[in-house]
Order: structure tokens, then sequence, then C-alpha cells
């Protein structure tokens, strides 16, 4: 590899991404790499060095002709391809963040002749959630691209169990994350009760932090019924808090949720779209975070809460492994488990809390995006210093 700019197209759903995609871009840049960005979800193209965005068409028709459900593949296809083409630029790189035949599997073969190598990150439902008919219409995308990355080892041994020709090309490579400076930078700037008044919660309450979005996937239900089941063995100022800012798949989830809480609790449900700061608030100030999702690769909201020292229940069937491996103390339980071990939480609060006291700086040494980033320049390079790559 010469010494020249390393040039990297990702290609991803920038809303969709938490605002992981920017900060891998962002910290590309900083580390003298050349970085665009290709959504070819809202349609937009970004450069990130020039900091400017782009709309991939301007002819209105196109709006019309990408939500029509026979021909928006073609429509896409088109548009990227002559957009590509017009500003005509060769990648080294080109990295699709999330599993997506539908977005741009049909152009995979104009991707490998714009660029040395193609890089697929998985992201966690785009495989952990895709039927055996998708996972198996996915595996040309799975040919064609030169590296697989995962964010979790646990996500990237069942995909080889299933996937087992792959195996040589699946890597660990994961995100960085970025709230953990912003977390050190509020303890720094106001007390938790600060943080409590700031967000509306009575300084007293002890918190219990609810899932981290609107998804029905996240088991509110099943969570705040065993809990209600155990009120009596909790703190009479329990304050349950449900974050449903994003992802919400069923408009009377919230209210259905909203009766469920009525009969026992004070809580306060995050709706609207909060600041960063908020968001941080919401970890620093939690006692207890709870996340019995269905599926999950490594979530960003779950690092940050054991970052913040927070006691977390995480469900057992979670890749989460991960986190034990790594001396981080985590309490993993089966939904028939959870009543009971919650109440011996409870009961033995601060004997529990002390066995946290390691987790700030277990998860700032292996989750930093200072860590994180050097990985993903090490294995564009590596990709790049190696003539062939073994396909399977």
């Amino acid at each position: 590899m010469s010494d020249n700019k390393l040039k990297i197209l990702l290609v991803g759903n920038i809303k969709g991404s938490m605002g992981f995609i920017q900060n891998l871009s962002a910290l590309l840049v900083k580390n003298n790499c050349q970085v665009d960005i290709l959504d070819l979800w809202s349609m937009n193209f970004i450069d990130c060095n020039e900091i400017k965005s782009i709309r991939l068409y301007s002819f209105k028709l196109f709006d019309i002709f990408l939500k029509i459900p026979v021909i928006h593949k073609f429509t896409r296809k088109f548009i990227a391809i002559f957009f590509l083409k017009r500003i005509n630029k060769r990648y080294n790189i080109v990295n699709f963040h999330y599993v997506s035949r539908r977005i741009y599997g049909n152009l995979i073969s104009f991707f490998k002749r714009k660029s040395d190598k193609l890089v697929l990150s998985v992201w966690g439902s785009d495989f952990l959630r895709a039927s055996n008919e998708r996972r198996e219409n996915d595996i040309y995308i799975y040919d064609a691209v030169d590296a697989i990355t995962f964010n979790n080892p646990v996500i990237r041994e069942e995909f080889i169990g299933y996937f087992r020709d792959y195996e040589k090309k699946c890597l660990i490579t994961g995100f960085g994350i970025r709230n953990i400076d912003l977390l050190d930078e509020l303890n720094e700037m106001e007390s938790i009760n600060e943080s409590k008044r700031k967000l509306g919660i009575s300084e007293d309450s002890f918190i219990i932090t609810c899932g981290y979005n609107a998804n029905t996937a996240q088991q509110h239900e099943i969570i705040i019924e065993h809990i209600s089941n155990i009120k009596s063995s909790l703190p009479d100022n329990t304050f349950i808090i449900l974050p449903m800012t994003y992802y919400l798949n069923d408009d009377f989830y919230i209210e259905r949720l909203e009766v469920l809480l009525k009969k026992s609790f004070n809580y306060k449900i995050f709706k609207n779209n909060l600041t960063d700061i908020d968001v941080a608030r919401i970890r620093r100030i939690t006692d207890i975070a709870v996340n019995m999702q269905m599926t999950d690769q490594l979530s960003a909201s779950i690092i940050e809460h054991l970052y913040s020292n927070n006691i977390v229940f995480v469900g057992k069937w979670l890749p989460y492994k991960i986190f034990e491996d790594l001396g981080i103390f985590l309490i993993r339980v089966n939904i028939d488990d959870f009543e009971s071990s919650f109440c011996n939480t409870i009961n033995n609060f601060e004997n529990i809390k002390i066995l946290c006291n390691n987790n700030p700086e277990f998860i700032r040494n292996n989750f930093s995006w200072k860590i994180r980033i050097q990985k993903w320049i090490e294995l564009y390079n590596d990709l790049l210093d190696h003539e062939t790559i073994d396909k399977k």
C-alpha cells in the first residue's frame, strides 16, 4: 500500500445508523483518509472531507419511481450508477453497512469495478432476524465481498455456524462508543441530582430503565409485567424510564405500555428525539438497566449503562458473553428467572453495585473510538496489502 490517502466509500443508512457511520467517517478523515458516504436509503451523497451533501438526483419524477415496488430497485440502481459515473471517483475500499439485497444488491458488480476491495459490515438484525430464505438469497453478496465484519464474536460464530464456507473472511471490527467521552464531561458538569432535575424526575427516585428504543422486539410489556409482579419487593420510590424515541413499529404500543405502568409505578416515557446530553443523563441517573430484547449484536446503550456503573440486566439468550470474557460484570437471566434474580439484586443492591466498580475502566479500554478506529484502518490496509483474497 502506498503512502497515498486511503479512498473509502461507506454505503449505509445514515439516519438508521444512530450516528455510527458518521462517527466512523469523521475519525477516518481525522486519520488522513478520503471518505465519502453513499446513502441509498435517503438518496444522498456526502463528501466527508469537504463536508458537503449532494442529492443523487434532481429529476422529481424519480421520487415517484422510488415508491413503486416493481421498479424501485432499478430506479435506485440507475440513479446511483449515473451519479457515481458523473463524479468519476474510484475507491480503494467500498464498505457496505447492513446487509440489504433490496437496497444495493443489484449494484454489487458495479461497485466491484469502482473499487479495489469490498467490505460488508453485518449489524446484527440483518442476519439474526433474517429468515433462512433471505439468508440464502443474500449469498451472492457474501460471495462478492472480500471481508465480512462483525461487532461481536458471538454473532460471528453464529454466522459461521450457518455459512461455514465464509469463516476465513469473517472478522471482528466493531464500532466505538462516542458517548463515553460525553459521559465523562457530564460527570464534571453536574451532579446526578442535577441530571434528574433536568429530565423532570424527582431526586429521590430509584430508577429502572427498560430497553432503549420503541421497537416491540425490546419486549417492554414482558419486562413491565415481571417488575409489576414484584412491586412489593421494590423501593417505594421506584421510577420507570422508557426511552422510546426511535424504531416505533406499532402505533398503539406506547398506549398499551402506559396502561401497564399506570397501575403500579411513577414513570416517564421519552417519545421525542433527545439531545446527546439528555441521553447521557438517562444513562447516568439509572440504578438498574434492563435489556431483554429478542436479538441484538452489541448495544451501544448497554455499553453506556455499563460505563455509567449501573447494574445491568440482560437476556441470557443475547450474545453478551463478550462482556464476561472481558471481566465486565452484568446479570444475564432467562425470563423465567427474572423475578427471583431481580429481587435478589434489590435485597443485595449495595454489594452487587460494588461488583460493577471495574466496569467503566474495562469499557473504556475496549470500546472507545480511540481503540476501535485503528482496527478499521488496519482492516482496510490489510485487505489492500494482499493481492489475492481467499473468497471463501
